[in-house]
């Protein structure tokens, strides 16, 4: 299209020279041809320009829905970053709560065991308590009563002095502090009030009883040559007592404890005889086979 223009304007430059050569009927059919031609150019410049509008528009309407959808992105991310977090924050809640109850429950729980563990031992104390008393009152249904001395005039407080017990103190007091002390673990004040007990009263019927529990305390503190000799006294002083079998048995038991094997087989073998149907004549076997393996045989027979 721009040569055919360039011609034109060289044939017009050209001037007379051109015209002389051409009749007017050419001249007129160059001059439609060049109007024509000028027409198509204006047409194809008008169409350019549309086309050009059109995609102006397009690109800036692309270019608007471009950034729509930024903003929607924009938008979508921020709602779910917002819903995420509320979600997290709704979860976090509904998590921190219960482990708080739960924390509440289990320290609740751990202060209910120890008021438990208080309340059994405060059991554990009153059982053994009554369980002192019960022997007592079996010491004193079986032990026949021992005759009472003939009276002698004596002055106020001579028999206090007489029998060393020093004035104020009683059977019944002594016995009371004695079993309390035992009963809560008081060993030293107890092993001191039963000993008192067994040298002011040695023929009251709760005597075995004290010299017993003398034992019972010697062996808890692991001095066995004495829980020895304690429970030998309630074997020798007291035979027909209830206390004397068991007394008997921890008698073996704290003699090989005590690394004195060979009294501890003989103490063994005794109380299995004198005492074949006791709770511990069981036990009593299997100590004396593991002492005396050679005995073994001869124990099985008797279970």
């Amino acid at each position: 299209m721009r040569n055919a223009t360039r011609l034109l304007v060289l044939a017009l430059a050209a001037g007379p020279a051109f015209l002389s050569a051409q009749n007017k009927s050419d001249l007129a059919s160059i001059q439609r041809d060049i109007a024509d031609l000028e027409d198509k150019v204006r047409q194809l410049t008008k169409s350019q320009d549309e086309k050009n509008a059109a995609m102006t528009a397009l690109m800036q309407q692309a270019l608007d829905a471009s950034n729509k959808t930024a903003a929607s992105l924009a938008g979508l991310q921020k709602s779910l970053t917002d819903a995420l977090n509320a979600s997290m924050n709704d979860q976090q809640s509904k998590i921190v709560a219960p482990i708080a109850v739960l924390k509440t429950r289990v320290d609740e729980t751990a202060q209910d065991v120890n008021a438990l563990r208080e309340t059994v031992a405060d059991l554990s104390s009153r059982l053994g308590k009554m369980d002192s008393r019960l022997n007592d009152i079996y010491s004193a249904v079986t032990t026949p009563p021992v005759a009472a001395p003939p009276p002698v005039l004596q002055t106020p407080g001579a028999a206090a002095v007489n029998n060393g017990v020093p004035p104020g103190v009683s059977a019944v007091s002594l016995r009371q502090d004695a079993d309390r002390d035992f009963g809560g673990a008081n060993y030293t004040l107890a092993l001191d009030e039963f000993a008192k007990y067994i040298k002011y009263y040695p023929t009251d019927y709760y005597a075995p009883t004290a010299q017993y529990h003398i034992g019972e305390i010697y062996m808890r503190g692991e001095q066995y040559d004495d829980a020895a000799q304690a429970f030998d006294k309630v074997v020798e002083q007291f035979p027909k007592n209830e206390r004397t079998a068991d007394a008997a048995y921890y008698k073996a038991v704290s003699l090989q404890k005590a690394g004195h094997i060979s009294d501890a087989k003989s103490e063994y073998r005794s109380f299995i005889n004198n005492y074949p149907a006791n709770e511990h004549t069981v036990q009593a076997r299997k100590n004396l086979a593991t002492l005396d393996p050679t005995t073994s045989k001869s124990t099985a027979r008797h279970k």
